[in-house]
């Protein structure tokens, strides 16, 4: 599964195709966004019930953290661990 991440306020928000970066049994792992343009991916944050379809386990995954890549600006912005962001 492809993750992606949705970021809100109190005005709107807005879906993000994600990289998710962390270890996991000792190695760097990468798990990387839908490369697909219309398809964005599973929301980590609004579909949080169910992820035991992901290799890496939900602890684990807590500690990954989360990268969204710019491409107009070509920036990547750090969210932090995804576990801070539930």
């Amino acid at each position: 599964m492809h993750p992606a991440i949705t970021l809100n306020d109190s005005y709107k928000k807005e879906k993000f195709k994600c990289f998710l970066h962390g270890k996991w049994k000792k190695k760097e792992v990468y798990i990387l966004p839908s490369f697909v343009p219309f398809v964005f991916g599973y929301d980590l944050l609004l579909d949080n019930e169910k992820k035991d379809f992901f290799i890496v386990d939900d602890k684990s995954l807590k500690g990954f953290e989360v990268i969204i890549y710019n491409e107009k600006e070509d920036k990547e912005y750090n969210f932090g661990k995804l576990g801070k962001m539930m």
